[in-house]
């Protein structure tokens, strides 16, 4: 990965959010601020409890969008409430959230959650 910023709407797309100032909110939950041009790559992939240096094939799997809880039971087959369940019992059939700055803000990165299929 690189230094390269990204920018509030490129944010917002990854993020799932719906709009700039969700993104802003969701970015001072991480700890970065949009500053210049946007949040530098490798910034936000350390704030998001990633390592830095990353092949290109998975640094573009991180790049998708991230998931909503409709999305990841969606992909593994079950119930929204399901996967909040998991969620709040900490089960181990999940990665760990990221939590974005709000209770609608809980979102997933799809290269881990099909990591976690099984």
């Amino acid at each position: 990965m690189d230094h390269t910023p990204m920018t509030l709407a490129e944010l917002q797309r990854l993020f799932a959010l719906p709009s700039p100032r969700a993104t802003r909110a969701a970015l001072r939950a991480l700890g970065l601020r949009l500053r210049g041009r946007g949040v530098p790559q490798a910034a936000l992939w350390q704030a998001l409890g990633l390592a830095p240096g990353q092949t290109p094939e998975a640094a573009a799997a991180l790049a998708a969008p991230l998931m909503k809880a409709a999305g990841v039971a969606a992909l593994r087959g079950v119930d929204t409430e399901t996967v909040h369940r998991w969620c709040r019992e900490g089960s181990d059939r999940l990665p760990p959230p990221l939590r974005l700055g709000g209770p609608r803000r809980t979102r997933w990165i799809r290269a881990e959650v099909l990591a976690r299929e099984g």
